[in-house]
């Protein structure tokens, strides 16, 4: 059995969040990373520089792909994981940011769970249910480099049609 850390879909996730993580950083952003290297309940905290506000985060790294049932650009969770992440913003009093990293569009993007929860809808497939968020209620982060979007790409399974 390959180890969680050598799987593909593990490594493009550690990938997408040190995307995320650099570009917090570069823009002023206090990253407080974790050093526990299994399922953990969120990926990292980061704070203003002032110290002021304090945000959970969690980075999917994934395709945004077409919603053809309704016409839209969508990108979607797991609906347990996306109840998690309502339950420790609520548990903790802390705002929680769900950031995607998107190699198809390009493109970093990102909501507030709080924000999220109003807009999204569900959808089940045989396997789970998915909690879906429409593309144009994300807010627009960054361009990826060429060199990230190929990195991604390269450690994308292709699984699924977009």
């Amino acid at each position: 059995m390959i180890p969680f850390e050598e799987l593909t879909t593990t490594k493009k996730g550690t990938l997408g969040e040190e995307i995320v993580k650099s570009f917090l950083a570069n823009n002023g952003w206090i990253i407080y990373d974790t050093n526990y290297r299994g399922a953990h309940p969120f990926d990292f905290m980061y704070a203003s520089s002032d110290k002021r506000k304090m945000y959970l985060a969690d980075v999917k790294t994934k395709k945004r792909f077409d919603y053809r049932k309704k016409g839209e650009l969508v990108t979607g969770i797991d609906t347990r994981h996306f109840n998690q992440y309502k339950y420790l913003q609520d548990a903790y009093d802390n705002d929680f940011t769900l950031f995607f990293v998107d190699e198809l569009e390009g493109t970093i993007y990102c909501q507030l769970i709080a924000k999220l929860e109003v807009s999204s809808y569900e959808i089940k497939d045989s396997q789970s249910t998915k909690t879906i968020f429409n593309l144009k209620d994300m807010q627009f982060v960054t361009k990826l480099t060429q060199h990230e979007v190929e990195e991604l790409n390269r450690l994308s399974s292709g699984k699924h049609k977009y």
